[in-house]
């Protein structure tokens, strides 16, 4: 028996990778492509739109109470792939988008506490599956993630951090079936460290009046937190000063992913993974002068996905799937844990015309809410949100 079409949508993997519960992980390495037969290439898309919503209970101005706001930013990311055969070697390069911080919370203008970051880092992989026999495979490959320049504003200023590459390395193993479409792949990844120039601008929020700040000490440019005092003095709507360089660390967690398919007829297909990621100790560290500023607090995180596809006709393939990521608790201290865990459905099909395969799918995300208390009165509330995604991609064998 053997499943010559099936479908298998992997082209939108969003679930709750906007919401950095975990972390900032965008998408992760698809190998799929290097288990077709001859030479190919592919280029997929999606678009994501969140309803992600945030509210606090205080602000600067303590006349205000409440203020919501749109946090998360629509995003579209891109990848593209190819794959060549060099006699039992397997050749595959990728390039996709790694990792994004993507949300508005209003620090920058003043008036919040939850800050405004755009960061993206985009990661170019070469794997290498080398097929032991029609049943083991091997797999290797090298990584170079390129952090591009990032902005990231928060009560006390503006961080800008430089664009910065690391590098990093992919172990792998497959246990094939093909009689019956059967493949169980696991994939190791360790933690990639990026350290990037950066500097700061530190801010006094306007408004006036009576709120919670921070003491600035200009000559040293330390950032310690004060619970008190009021920005009266200045009238509160001083830009300070430039603080002196200073470096900024953040790293890929250490990964490890297992993939597995099997078919269950000649027109049916199950499939799934299960994907593991390290970002406790994968923070976000950007410190000015004798303090840090930048205060993560990512969580180890772990996601199931399930899914069944299933041929049509030689042309046509249908696929739902249902991911979920575990959520790390109904509160936090980082205004940047935007998230207590996510479930997500997905829906796709695929054509199949002479030697190129199209695929489009939709994707719904719920996103756990989670309340931030950072110990200085100030709370954030992220109720339960959602992420919408549209996703095609083309795939040409040659």
């Amino acid at each position: 028996m053997s499943l010559a079409k099936y479908a298998g949508v992997s082209l939108i993997a969003v679930s709750a990778s906007m919401g950095h519960a975990g972390g900032w992980e965008a998408s992760t390495l698809d190998t799929s492509l290097l288990y077709t037969e001859g030479s190919a290439g592919n280029v997929s898309t999606a678009s994501l739109t969140p309803s992600h919503v945030a509210s606090q209970s205080r602000q600067y101005d303590t006349t205000t109470s409440s203020v919501a706001r749109k946090v998360l930013n629509a995003e579209t990311r891109t990848s593209i792939a190819a794959k060549a055969d060099l006699g039992p070697v397997s050749v595959g390069v990728n390039n996709f988008k790694s990792g994004s911080i993507q949300f508005t919370g209003g620090s920058k203008t003043g008036g919040s506490w939850i800050p405004d970051a755009d960061a993206t880092m985009t990661t170019t992989s070469v794997t290498a599956k080398y097929a032991i026999s029609d049943t083991y495979d091997i797999l290797a490959g090298l990584s170079m993630n390129s952090l591009a320049a990032a902005e990231i504003s928060t009560v006390k200023g503006t961080y800008n951090v430089g664009a910065k590459t690391s590098t990093g390395y992919l172990l792998g193993a497959a246990y094939s079936i093909p009689e019956i479409a059967l493949r169980v792949e696991a994939l190791y990844q360790p933690k990639s460290k990026i350290s990037s120039a950066s500097s700061f601008t530190e801010t006094a929020i306007p408004g006036g009046g009576a709120f919670v700040t921070y003491a600035d000490n200009i000559t040293s440019g330390a950032m310690e937190a004060a619970a008190v005092g009021s920005y009266a003095a200045s009238g509160g709507n001083a830009i300070v000063s430039d603080v002196a360089s200073f470096t900024t660390t953040l790293s890929r967690p250490e990964m490890l992913t297992l993939n597995f398919q099997s078919g269950v007829n000649q027109r049916t297909l199950v499939f799934g993974s299960i994907h593991q990621a390290t970002w406790s100790k994968s923070q976000i560290n950007a410190a000015s002068g004798a303090s840090t500023e930048i205060s993560t607090a990512f969580t180890d995180t772990t996601s199931y996905s399930i899914g069944l596809g299933r041929k049509i006709n030689d042309n046509f393939s249908v696929s739902a799937s249902f991911k979920s990521e575990e959520g790390s608790g109904a509160t936090g201290t980082s205004y940047f844990t935007l998230s207590n865990g996510s479930q997500g459905i997905s829906l796709g099909g695929s054509y199949t015309m002479e030697n190129i395969e199209f695929r489009a799918g939709y994707n719904y995300t719920q996103i756990g809410g989670v309340t931030i208390s950072d110990g200085l009165g100030q709370v954030a509330l992220y109720p339960t949100n959602s992420i919408s995604a549209f996703g095609a991609s083309a795939t040409i064998k040659f």
